[in-house]
Formats: C-alpha cells, structure tokens, sequence
C-alpha cells in the first residue's frame, strides 16, 4: 500500500490551528504513514491495522477485510470526526451525480451509499460491486460510535448551501490516496473555480497601459492591482528535478508553468517555498479576524468578515517534507501542490498578497498591455551609488567598501531590463536592450560572490543575488531574451534601429501640411504625446488661419489632451542664453502651469567641467503620439516656420477679428485690402494651398486675414527674435520689412519605425532625468512599448501615404544621450547611399560644410560626392548632382557691414567647401581634368518676390531643409545639416529616416524606361514642381527625368540662370558674382535697381520669372578674407563652432 503524500493535514486551517499540527507532527515523526498501515510478520503474512484518529488509539484487525474497505473506513472515520465540528456540513455533502442518495431510504441502505460514494470520491470503483457482509458489520459498527453523534448526518439536509460549497468542503476535508482520486479532485477544484470566480473568458488583453502613470503602491501596501481584471491564472507544474546532494530537505524542484491572460512564463520552486507561501497566508488570514488596528485595517476586517467562507478557506497543502516522499509518489505530490497553487492564485482575498507576487514573479509591469511577454521577475540586491565595477587584486575591497546593500525588484521585458525600489513602488532604472547589452556573473567578472552585472551601451549595473545559481538564472534569462531582441543585433549604418519594412510614411514640403498633420494626430492621442525640440514656441497655430477660439494653438491642444488624461512629455534643448535666447525657460515653465500631466525637462545644463556642452546643441526635431505615429525632420515648431509653397511675403491682414463670416457672404473691406494674387507671376496659378482652401470655405478674402501673428512674422536676417515669451509683440514693422520665407522638409512615420523614434525619445528622457530630477518621483521613467504589439493599423492616414522600407538614424553620443559610444548613423547613411548611388543624387540642406583632408572639417560627404563623379567621369556616364542650400545664412546682420560677422564666417567655409581652395570639390574635379564640373554638379538657391506698401520686395527662400534623394529609389531626411556638428555624432544631437521604396513604378532615366520608388519619386517630383512654379502642371516641362540634357540643361538650369539675371536686373540681390571684393559690394548696393527707378518696368522683368529657382553666385566676395578677426566676438569662438 502507498503512503500518504499529503501527510496528517487533512483538514481546513480554520478547523485546527497550526499549534495543533505541530504537535501532532511531534508525536508522529514519519509523516509518510497513512492511517492504514501495513506490517509484514516473519513468516510473510501481511496484516492490515487500522488506526482510528479519535484520539483513544483503538484499533482494528481483520485480515479477512481487503485494504481497498479498510481504506474507506478510514477516509469515512477522518471525515466524520472533521465534520463533527461544522454543523454547515451535512449526509448530503456526498451527494454525487456518481452515488444518488434517497433521503427516504433506510439508515443500512444509506451506509451503503455512504460507503460506495466515499470510495467513489477516492477513486474505487465500487458501483457494480457488492459489499460483503464482513465489510458491512465492520463499517456498521465502527459508524455506530463515530458517526451516530454527528448531527444531521442520517437526517434530512435543509441546509442553503450550494452543490458547489459543499463539494468544495468535502475536497478540503479528504486526502489523496490514488492517482485517480488526485485527477477528479483536481478537475472538481478547477471547475468549482472556473465557475465561482468572476472570470469569463480571456479576452487577451492585458493590464491598461496608462496604469504605468498611475501613483505607485509600495511592494508591502495595499491596494496593489497586478493581474488582469477578469482573468483567470491557470497553474501547471509540469516537472520535478531531485538533486539529494545539496539540500537534503528540500530536494525536488519543482517547474511551475503559469498561465494569464495573453501571458505564459514559468518559475521554479522547491517546497519550503510553497510553505512560507502557506504560512504567510496563514498569518494574513488569522490579522484579518482581528477587529482593532488603524482605518484601513478595520474596514479590511470587516470586508473580510462579510466574504463567503469559501473565499475566506485557504485549499489544503500537504505538509510531508520533500525529503520524506519517495520517487513513485512525486507525480501526487506535484499534484497536490498544483491544487494548491491554483486554488489560492484565483482566490480574489490572497492573489494580490506580496508574498504570492514573489511566489509567482510578477509585479504591476507584469501584465501591462503592449509591453510584451511577461519576463523573468525577482528580488536582487542592489548596492547604493553601485553602477560601474572596477575590477583587480583588491576587487573584493573596493566593492564592498561603503556597499549599503537594499532589495530591488528586478525585471526582465522583451526590450528592456528595469528594477523597482519595493518601499515605494517607483522604477528607479530602465535599462534598454542595445547591441552593447552584456550579462556576467561571477566574481572575476563583477568582483561579487553571487555577483550579476548587467552593461548596456548606457551604464553598468551591479547586483548581487542570494545564490550563484540564481545568477546564472538571470544571466540565462537574459541572454535568451536578447537574442529575440531586435535591438540586440548590428543594423546597417551603425543604427541603433533596425530597417522596418512596409511602413507607413508620407513626406511634407513645407510647414503647413506638417503642422495641420501634427494638429489632426495629437487629437488622436489616448496615452503619451512626446516632443523634443530644439526651439518650441508654444502660440504656434497648427491650423491657420488662426481662430478665435484658439483650438488649434499648440498649447491649447496639449492642454486639452493632458485633461483628457494624455501623459505629455517634453524635451527641450537648454540654450546658453547670453550667446542666443530661444525662450526654452519660458516654454517649460508654461508648459508646467497648464497641467500636472505635462512634464517638462531641458537639456544640457551649462556647468564647469562639461567639456564641449557649451558648443553642441540637441538639434532633433520631433513628436511621436502613443509611440505609434512620429513625425521627425528639419521643421521646429516656433516662430516663423509656418508656410506653403506660396512663400508669401507679405501678410498685412487683420490680426484681431471676431467670428468667422459663413461661407460665401463677403468680408466686410475695411482692411481685407484687394492685394493682388501674391506670386501670381511665379506659375501657381489655380493651385490652392490648404490654407486657401480653408480660407475659401470660411469666406475670407486672400490677405484679409493674418496667417503669422506677432513674432510668427519672422525675419532673422533683418532682426532675430527678441523676448520669445512675449508671442504677440511684434518685433519687425510688417507694412515695409517682407517675412523671410521658410523651406523645409519633414515626415511621418507609422508603426514600428515610430517605435523607434519613441525609443530614442525614451532613452533621451530617462538619461536626462538620471542627470537632472533622479530624486523627483513626479518625473517618471519612460518604458518603450514591444514592437510585437505596435501595428499601424487603424492610425489616421492622408492621402499621399507610401509603404517603404525604413530605418531611423541618429547622431548621439555621452553627452547627449549617456552613450558609452558615439553613434553617427546618419553620416554613415549618407556615405552609402553616395557611394552606391547609379544616376542622380538630389540634396536639400541648410548648410554644405564638408572638405576633403581639411584639419578642420572631417565629415565624408564633398568627398564621396567627388568620388562618385569622378568615376561616372571615367566610365563616361551620365550623373547628375542637384545642391539646394540658402543664399544666405540666416543670421541677423549686414554681409558686408560690420554687423555681419556671423554670415560671413558661413559663406567661409561653404565656400572652401565649393570653390575656394584647392581642397573644395570644384576645384578637385578641375584637378581630375573635368573642364565642365556644372556638367555633374550644380549649387542652387530659391528666392522670391511680391509688392509691400506699393513697392516691389524680394527676399531669399531659407532652404532649411535636411533632405537627400538618391535615384528616385532612396531618401533621407531629418534633423542633420551637412556639416561636422550634425553628422560626426559626437556634437549636436540629430534624428532622421531612411526611406528606401518596395514599391516601384515606371518612370525614365536618362531617356530610358526605369523603375523608380513610388515614394521617391513622387516626393523629388513634387519639390521640383514647387521649385520650377508647375505645381499644377505644364505642357512644356516634364520632371520625370532628371538625369537628360533637356530637362537637365534645356529646363532646369536655364530657368534658374534666367530667373538670377531677372532679379539681378530688378532688385540689385545679394549675394551676387558682381561684387568680389567688398569695395564693389559698396559700389553695388549704390547702384539703383529697376525696382525703384521704372516700376512697371520691373513688372514686366518679374513676370518672366518661373518658379522661385535660381542659382547660387559661388565668387561672392571670393576675393575677400571672411573669416572673422580676433576682435570679433565670432572669432573668439572655437572653429568647431561654426563646422
């Protein structure tokens, strides 16, 4: 006969006390044996001895009685003197579908019954056999005594309570003594459970996101919600290793898998863990009965007073030692324990216990949907200031030396390892899983016994586990996360992210689609709104023309989302305010007052002994929307940036109106001028803007009403801005100074390569935070979000929106995200898609600073473009390089007075880079014995005009683009300029994408059938129509081929030649080839332009212009030193400054 695994306990927790269990635990010291027991005599007989647990000792013997019958006599006996104390347990608690009772039957025919469904629940199969007489008489006269005393056993059961209560006391009162009789019990158990608890099926949705926001609960408070609400745990354990050797008591562990909601994970456990699981529970259950203590405690006892009794039981746990069951029983025990587990994980009143957290490894970031599987979690020690381990003779000594250790919660998620400081619940660290990620463990590797040091790319951190072999679990753990990790891998260029194919992405040229984009997404935002900037000007409209109720000024749309519950993070660049004020203080603490939701930080401080801080900016661009929509590129949100391809530059309409006419009905006229149709010689014509399409729906008249108020009106050349936190004082008169009009190029992406983006912003957020507010618990940690849970679907989508393969790029370093390495992705980006680019390359940018074998200058842009031609040359092909880039610099000042320092030092080294020196790419393709470089390539600008006040003005288009198209086939663009301060990675901080198309459509190269991207082509098609003036179409011009003769020479140079000469003539432009030196430049400016000396004249001239094309004039002062003199405050400035 087998032993018993379950031991002595056969009873609920609240019947006999643990004192009680002890004592009999002394006096029985082999707590395998079973009530029934078997001794062997000398001869070999067997005799079997029942032993009754009344407490008097009697026994019985009859070896003619089987043991299946004295077994069941035994299981009766116990569960009679049980009962004998719960008057809420009657005759009928037996009552099975197997063994029917009829109360109207007689008292030896209910004994039968009684008997037959005793041995039915223990598995015996008696139904359809008789029971002797020998059995009978023994039964009979042992219930007679046991059985007769306990009221309502023989009498009719009026008790209220329910099939499913009282099956569920008989399980808590029985033992388990076959395996039959193990699997019912534990089908009854889940099934009693499954239909008690609340927990419909799975809907595969895990905690809330937003709960990451909620106010953190310390690891001992209560009130903590971890487990998917309406959700069932369902508990396996599906194996048990024995090892004797090294823990003689406990040497079975035990492989628990678990199951919740869309999560599986598995622990393992040995049993003295499963039992102070049992005594904490115990210990918990027994403070509850307790009616005094604080509020809360009262008010939990009285909650706990008013729960059912079934809710209140704890199940049954076997208290026999490991080390006391033997090999055949294990598969019972791990049964036995499987029940256990199951019954107090889906039992609302001990689920949420710490102790059951620990048992089970979970924690409020457990289940958090779009987090991702569910990880390893655990207790570690963590040693205060501990991050990076110095390692030699004396290891041991300098790690311990002032180590204060404390408990810290680790956990291991698909992306990220982050731990939890238990006394208050707050994430302390989030570790993100990077191509540097190392796990080692060990001494000689951490200089700690039961050390683990987890490095990433970002920190070291040191702790130390209770056991070597919990180590290695972490290590292992870890290791085996990483490798699904997509983060974890070396990705083309040097980029921390991966290439993402079929993304979602739309460009935009210029600021007004992007804004109105950006307005439309952020309505959308149910989570987290994300921005980094390098300026932020809060009073920026996003939709224009402005209304008076301000819905779409930016700060009334985050203040709207932020009391909606959306979480608003912000990230500023912390300008040195002495060298240029961009506002950044004034934005934060705006921010900061609209909401507690929105959080707001800046960076870098200026502090001594942060080498080169004072140079570098963070010069990124973005906003990402529930890390699932992004938009990065060259347009900051603050003043000025707003614009279309109209490129207006006048706007002299009303600023202060009341509510919009309706549709149709005329402007009252008073200052709703007839201005003429603004650009209306530049080829436009019958193309509406987005903002004139508004305009027209609400009835107002081009140029009644103002599209840039106060210091939106933007000119910096003329005058810089001035008191940014005063938005709506003007700081230029714009009745006689014309805006600067302002290109620039950006884009949004969807889905994971949104991810991405948000990923950078995280580890932006969190590195700052470390720096700057590591004590502040308002200003939390960041978590990205599994890229197995973001899909672009469902997202709002414009018109215009391609599917390509892309990857985000980015210049980042130590000192502007804690990196250990330098990452310049976008650099190497560029240097392969030159390399490896077959026809054409088309570059927009604000800056062209790059020289080949300059000590100055390191970047490999000019040179790979060099090379590129140079072996088209060679091979006699035909290639083509398109340069776009400001005429001017667009700093306040006079280029030839003594205020334009800061623009002359520019021209320097864009022209070095051009033309000036033997260096320059010009000249170095004069050097290769290429007569014609213009044949390759060729530098252009964009410029514009209109009337102001009755004369007639132009202004320069500031190109602030970041933008390279290679082949119709590849793009990129973002925050980087061609210089060494954007692309080394080491100086200011950048972000851009690469978009290569899948999707590909016919097109011509060079006269020829060519298969272009459809997202490439579309865009490069698009900025050559805006630029040329054909936005809507013209027969004459076809740019679908950029690489031919005809369109090349015949198209685009000869209209930005024609357009040059035009304004030449007209307006006397600077910068121009006629002024070398700046003694012409003086006598240049004296001479009278056609403009002031025949008005209509000049009309005439001017509406011969196409487009806003023209070419750059490269000897401007070509003569002339423009590099500023040590008397100059721009001369005092490093040269890496202004490279």
């Amino acid at each position: 006969m087998e032993a018993d695994v379950s031991g002595r306990d056969h009873h609920p927790p609240d019947i006999r006390s643990s004192e009680e269990e002890e004592e009999e635990d002394e006096e029985s010291p082999d707590e395998n044996q079973n009530l029934l027991r078997r001794s062997v005599t000398d001869d070999g007989d067997s005799k079997n001895t029942l032993q009754v647990p009344d407490g008097r000792g009697r026994s019985l013997s009859s070896p003619s009685i089987s043991p299946d019958i004295l077994l069941t006599f035994s299981a009766v006996s116990e569960t009679a003197r049980r009962l004998s104390g719960s008057s809420r347990i009657s005759y009928k608690t037996f009552d099975w579908d197997s063994s029917k009772m009829n109360k109207e039957e007689g008292a030896e025919a209910r004994i039968e019954s009684f008997i037959k469904a005793s041995k039915s629940m223990l598995g015996l199969q008696c139904e359809d056999a008789e029971i002797s007489a020998a059995e009978r008489e023994v039964v009979v006269a042992e219930l007679q005594q046991e059985i007769s005393a306990v009221p309502g056993v023989f009498a009719n059961n009026n008790s209220a309570q329910t099939t499913v209560d009282r099956r569920k006391a008989f399980l808590r009162m029985t033992s388990l003594n076959s395996d039959l009789s193990i699997e019912h019990e534990v089908a009854c158990r889940q099934r009693t459970w499954t239909d008690e608890v609340d927990s419909p099926v799975r809907s595969g949705k895990g905690v809330p996101y937003m709960t990451l926001h909620a106010k953190p609960v310390p690891y001992q408070g209560k009130g903590r919600r971890i487990f998917i609400e309406k959700t069932p745990i369902h508990i396996k354990i599906v194996d048990c290793g024995r090892v004797h050797s090294t823990l003689h008591l406990n040497p079975n562990l035990y492989y628990i898998e678990i199951e919740h909601g869309p999560c599986t994970w598995a622990v393992r456990r040995r049993y003295n863990h499963f039992l102070r699981l049992h005594e904490e529970l115990i210990l918990y259950k027994a403070r509850l009965h307790i009616p005094v203590g604080r509020e809360s405690h009262r008010e939990r006892h009285r909650t706990f007073r008013e729960l059912p009794d079934d809710v209140n039981d704890l199940p049954h746990f076997p208290r026999t030692l490991d080390a006391l069951v033997r090999a055949h029983q294990l598969s019972k025990r791990m049964l036995q324990l499987e029940k256990y587990l199951q019954g107090v994980a889906n039992n609302p009143l001990y689920i949420n216990h710490p102790k059951m957290l620990e048992f089970l490894e979970v924690s409020h970031i457990s289940f958090v949907d779009e987090l991702g599987e569910k990880g390893k979690e655990g207790w570690v020690m963590k040693r205060s200031g501990g991050r990076r381990v110095q390692l030699g003779c004396f290891s041991s000594l300098s790690c311990s030396a002032n180590s204060h250790y404390s408990k810290r919660w680790l956990i291991v998620k698909d992306s990220f390892v982050a731990y939890v400081r238990p006394k208050d619940g707050l994430l302390r660290a989030v570790l993100l899983m990077d191509q540097d990620l190392k796990v080692a463990v060990g001494r000689e590797n951490t200089g700690l016994y039961h050390g683990l040091k987890i490095t990433n790319t970002f920190r070291n951190l040191l702790l130390r586990c209770n056991h070597k072999s919990v180590a290695l679990d972490w290590k292992a753990d870890i290791a085996r996360t990483a490798e699904s990790c997509e983060y974890t891998f070396d990705n083309p260029h040097g980029s921390f992210a991966p290439p993402r194919d079929d993304t979602l992405v739309q460009g935009f040229a210029d600021g007004s689609d992007y804004f109105e984009s950006i307005a439309d997404a952020l309505e959308t935002a149910k989570q987290q709104i994300f921005i980094l900037d390098w300026c932020l000007n809060l009073q920026i409209f996003l939709k224009r023309p402005p209304q008076q109720d301000n819905r779409w000024r930016l700060d009334c749309i985050l203040k709207r989302k932020a009391d909606e519950g959306v979480k608003v993070f912000v990230l500023l660049y912390k300008e040195v305010e002495i060298a240029l004020n961009l506002g950044s203080l004034h934005t934060k603490q705006t921010l900061l007052a609209l909401h507690p939701n929105i959080k707001v930080m800046r960076h870098p401080d200026h502090l001594p002994g942060g080498a080169g801080v004072m140079l570098w900016a963070h010069h990124e661009k973005g906003v990402i929307i529930d890390q699932r929509i992004a938009f990065i590129g060259g347009i900051d949100i603050c003043y000025g940036r707003w614009d279309d391809f109209r490129h207006r530059l006048v706007d002299t309409g009303d600023a202060c109106y009341q509510q919009e006419e309706p549709a149709g009905e005329d402007v009252p006229d008073g200052r709703a001028k007839q201005a003429r149709n603004q650009n209306g010689g530049l080829g436009h014509n019958g193309y509406l803007t987005g903002v004139e399409k508004r305009m027209h729906s609400l009835g107002i008249v081009e140029g009644a009403k103002q599209l840039w108020l106060g210091k939106d009106y933007y000119n910096p050349i003329f005058k810089d801005v001035v008191q940014p936190e005063l938005p709506f004082e003007e700081t230029m008169d714009r009745s006689s100074v014309p805006r600067l009009p302002w290109h620039d190029i950006a884009a949004v992406v969807h889905g994971k390569a949104a991810l991405d983006v948000a990923r950078h912003f995280i580890q932006r957020w969190n590195f700052t935070k470390e720096q700057k507010k590591k004590e502040m618990s308002d200003v939390p940690l960041l978590i990205p979000k599994s890229s197995a849970t973001v899909s672009d679907v469902g997202l709002p989508c414009t018109p215009g929106a391609s599917r390509c393969r892309c990857q985000i790029l980015r210049s980042s370093c130590q000192w502007s995200a804690g990196m250990q390495h330098v990452e310049d992705s976008i650099h190497q980006a560029y240097i392969h898609a030159i390399n490896n680019s077959k026809h054409y390359i088309y570059i927009e940018n604000q800056f062209f600073v790059s020289i080949a074998d300059d000590p100055d200058v390191s970047n490999g842009i000019a040179d790979a473009i060099f090379e590129r031609i140079v072996r088209a040359h060679r091979a006699g092909e035909t290639f083509r390089v398109y340069i776009l880039m400001p005429l001017l610099p667009a700093f306040e000042g006079d280029v030839g007075g003594d205020s334009g320092a800061a623009i002359r030092v520019i021209l320097h080294w864009e022209y070095r880079s051009i033309i000036k020196g033997d260096n320059a790419i010009l000249q170095r393709l004069y050097q290769e014995d290429i007569t014609s470089p213009e044949e390759y390539i060729n530098f252009y600008g964009l410029r514009t005009h209109d009337a102001l006040g009755g004369k007639l003005v132009t202004e320069l288009i500031y190109i602030h683009c970041k933008l390279m198209i290679v082949d119709d086939t590849k793009v990129i663009l973002g925050s980087a300029n061609i210089n060494d301060r954007s692309m080394l990675g080491s100086r200011d901080s950048e972000l851009a994408v690469l978009i290569e198309d899948t999707e590909m459509v016919g097109s011509v190269m060079d006269g020829e059938r060519y298969m272009a991207g459809k997202f490439a082509l579309q865009f490069r098609q698009q900025l050559f129509r805006e630029h040329l003036g054909i936005l809507k179409g013209c027969d004459g011009i076809d740019v679908s081929d950029p690489v031919s003769d005809a369109f090349y020479n015949d198209t685009w140079i000869r209209i930005a030649v024609t357009n040059t000469n035009i304004y030449d003539e007209v307006f006397k432009c600077i910068p121009t080839d006629r002024a070398t030196t700046y003694l012409e430049l003086q006598q240049f400016k004296r001479e009278p332009s056609l403009a002031h000396s025949d008005h209509d004249a000049a009309e005439e001239r001017l509406a011969e212009v196409t487009g806003h094309l023209v070419s750059t004039p490269l000897y401007f002062l070509c003569d002339e030193n423009l590099q500023p003199s040590m008397g100059e405050t721009e001369g005092l400035a490093p040269t890496r400054l202004w490279v």
